[in-house]
């Protein structure tokens, strides 16, 4: 579930308010104004965590200015106070206003990434239970709740998974001018950083779709300062830039993590083969060096079997090499 955030409905209520952007900027804790006026122009979006504090700056109800919809872009039912009937993980962590940058802290990992499969519905086994208690805290709900809003991502992302399987969706008209996907690409899956881009994007729900503004903004807030605009974003993704263009865009790592924070998909995913190629041989080779390593298969969607064995093949024949075996 996602809320919706209309600029000019926002612009619109600050006006009736008569509320200046410097004094909207200073209740949002901003010391410059700069940010909230691009929201205010549609140059950028707020990331859904920072919603419910616009809604208490405005002063307006967060359900009636910003509505919680479904992937079908339906309103979702609310009970008694305001809240979903039946949360889902991702909200609970956007209604106690906490960025997925802030997860590692709370759960003392290295990554988000066990919160990230699990808002998505993607985890083959639970949130460790102290995941889960460490989050619940955090989010202000009791264990057993946030087990109920993991298993409601679970179910969404099943059913999407059916949707996509059974086609439902082939119809659906595409939000943006420039989201067009080649026969190829579709048989043959995204090649390119453009194509990449726009399969992502394809993928997402109709309503959680980033504009170019909301893109330019995770960029430039990887980069810690503006690199890209929204023209610039544009085409990138629709493959008008060069290799030689997109390199003097912003530095590819600040390029590919940005896009994964906004897509929330893996920054390795917009690398090209090239790339990926030298990065599973960097990886194969630490692999390698190691002492006893051994790699097991957990079962789970990760890593079946047959993968293990694969990667097992690959470090092995690293070592073969690296001592003349």
């Amino acid at each position: 579930m996602q809320r919706r955030f209309d600029h000019r409905l926002v612009e619109s209520i600050r006006r009736r308010q008569h509320l200046p952007v410097t004094t909207l900027a200073a209740r949002l804790g901003y010391s410059n104004h700069r940010a909230v006026g691009a929201v205010l122009a549609g140059d950028s979006t707020p990331t859904p965590e920072k919603i419910p504090a616009w809604a208490r700056a405005l002063g307006v109800d967060i359900n009636k200015a910003f509505p919680l919809l479904d992937d079908d872009d339906n309103l979702v039912p609310l009970d008694e106070r305001g809240n979903p009937v039946e949360p889902d993980l991702k909200y609970l962590r956007e209604n106690a206003e906490i960025s997925m940058s802030a997860i590692p802290e709370i759960i003392k990992t290295a990554s988000p990434l066990p919160v990230r499969r699990a808002e998505k519905g993607k985890n083959a086994n639970p949130l460790r239970d102290q995941y889960a208690e460490l989050l619940a805290k955090k989010y202000g709900v009791s264990v057993p709740a946030l087990r109920a809003a993991e298993a409601k991502s679970g179910a969404d992302a099943d059913k999407r998974a059916a949707k996509a399987k059974s086609g439902a969706d082939a119809n659906e008209p595409v939000a943006s001018d420039a989201l067009t996907n080649s026969a190829s690409a579709q048989q043959e899956g995204p090649a390119g950083l453009a194509e990449t881009i726009t399969h992502h994007l394809e993928r997402m729900p109709t309503h959680a779709r980033p504009s170019d503004a909301d893109i330019a903004s995770a960029i430039n807030a990887r980069a810690g300062k503006a690199l890209v605009v929204p023209a610039q974003v544009f085409a990138l993704r629709t493959g008008a830039l060069s290799q030689d263009e997109i390199r003097a865009l912003a530095p590819e790592a600040t390029l590919y993590d940005g896009l994964a924070d906004i897509l929330d998909v893996p920054a390795v995913t917009f690398q090209s083969s090239a790339e990926l190629t030298e990065s599973i041989l960097l990886y194969a080779r630490a692999l390698a060096g190691q002492q006893g390593f051994e790699l097991q298969a957990r079962g789970s969607r990760e890593i079946s079997p047959q993968m293990a064995a694969k990667i097992g093949e690959l470090v092995a024949e690293v070592k073969a090499e690296a001592h003349g075996w």
